[in-house]
């Protein structure tokens, strides 16, 4: 059974990973792997070396220690108190989609205007979702 730690930065990588638009194959190919072992990487299946993972966090553009980030100190998985829906929404391939796709539009107006818009339908789901619930 993979270690929680190996889980979590294996999660780690494939968020950054999806975020800049590589697909699993360019990751591999980049640091002399297959596809399979990658997603092997990804899964927490296999541990990433501390060398394999700097050269990771070279490729990606991101220092090592951002694979760690949202890791408690001791090293154990974040527990079910720790918000986990939104812990869960960050890796959804839909929203890291989203994010590198907010950051692509060039005109900041236009991001805080997307922004406002998104905000303002956000605010009004739910406020009929509580008033029909």
């Amino acid at each position: 059974m993979p270690h929680p730690t190996d889980v979590h930065v294996g999660k780690r990588i494939r968020m950054r990973r999806a975020y800049l638009g590589m697909n699993q194959q360019t990751l591999g190919d980049a640091i002399g792997f297959t596809f399979q072992q990658v997603q092997k990487y990804e899964s927490g299946a296999n541990r990433v070396s501390a060398s394999r993972l700097a050269e990771i966090a070279k490729i990606l553009g991101v220092p090592v220690q951002s694979f760690f980030d949202g890791l408690p100190a001791d090293g154990a998985p974040p527990s079910a108190q720790d918000d986990p829906p939104r812990h869960e929404w960050l890796e959804q391939h839909e929203t890291i989609t989203l994010i590198r796709l907010y950051y692509a539009i060039p005109d900041d107006g236009i991001r805080r205007e997307f922004l406002a818009m998104v905000k303002a339908v956000a605010g009004t789901r739910s406020d009929s979702h509580q008033r029909t619930s």
